[in-house]
């Protein structure tokens, strides 16, 4: 009798936690309809949207992170990502975040995120998509993640680069000079300057032919005023011109870290 109560129990819970989350689907399936930065902060149909951060991208394009509430609750499991042209939003995207081990114990990130739903708005794609080939950049919607892009050289888990810098030392590591290409002139100035460091060090390590227009893209980025999310030890997050990050000295001393 007992073991029968517990499973009618266990199929209860199921079946309120499977509710609940429909209903919470709904409702984020409902801001598809919500064109506009103002119009998501200012959103009250059973959710409310907070930005937690704001980084400007190459053309004038800004990223924003979203916290989300249901009432006083903070649905800390769900994130919200935004990519816009002034106050149009482009892309969104909203994940499911899970914890993958003990806080505790960790080494590496602990968590991982699922994509509850996504949408793209095709017309202002298209102007985004055309500012970017006449500027010779590359718009990647795959960046646009919970993690929030962020440059730096040893300010992650155990002294390490942060997610893209770790992205970056792989793509050298295979070779793939072809996804570090694309970095290069990418939307996003975090993968711009890591990509910078990659070949900076492909040249240091090997003999290597780069075309005039990435010769010239490389000696441009560090002259940049644009502004980067950066990380220094593991305290100070804040953003700083490109220009002071990629300083001959900074970069020879990365250089130097990085010899085979």
């Amino acid at each position: 009798m007992i073991r029968t109560y517990s499973i009618s129990l266990l199929f209860i819970l199921v079946e309120v936690s499977l509710h609940a989350q429909s209903i919470q689907v709904d409702l984020l399936k409902q801001a598809e309809y919500v064109g506009t930065v103002n119009g998501l902060t200012h959103f009250r149909n059973g959710i409310r949207f907070q930005i937690e951060s704001t980084d400007t991208l190459n053309l004038g394009a800004v990223e924003i992170h979203w916290s989300i509430k249901k009432g006083r609750k903070l649905l800390d499991k769900t994130h919200l990502v935004t990519l816009s042209n002034g106050d149009s939003i482009i892309y969104r995207a909203f994940y499911q975040q899970k914890l993958t081990g003990d806080l505790d114990t960790c080494i590496d990130d602990c968590w991982t995120y699922r994509l509850l739903h996504k949408y793209t708005d095709s017309t202002q794609l298209s102007r985004l998509l055309s500012r970017a080939t006449a500027h010779n950049l590359h718009v990647d919607l795959s960046h646009l993640e919970p993690f929030r892009s962020a440059f730096g050289y040893s300010c992650f888990f155990d002294a390490s680069m942060p997610r893209e810098g770790q992205k970056m030392l792989e793509l050298i590591q295979s070779k793939n000079h072809e996804e570090l290409t694309h970095w290069l002139y990418s939307i996003n100035p975090v993968k711009q300057a890591y990509a910078y460091l990659g070949f900076r060090l492909l040249q240091n390590r090997d003999s290597l032919h780069l075309d005039s227009s990435t010769i010239q893209k490389l000696k441009d980025l560090p002259m940049r005023s644009t502004k980067l999310y950066t990380c220094s030890g593991c305290t100070i997050w804040t953003h700083q011109s490109m220009q002071s990050q990629l300083t001959e000295g900074e970069v020879n001393a990365f250089l130097a870290s990085h010899r085979r």
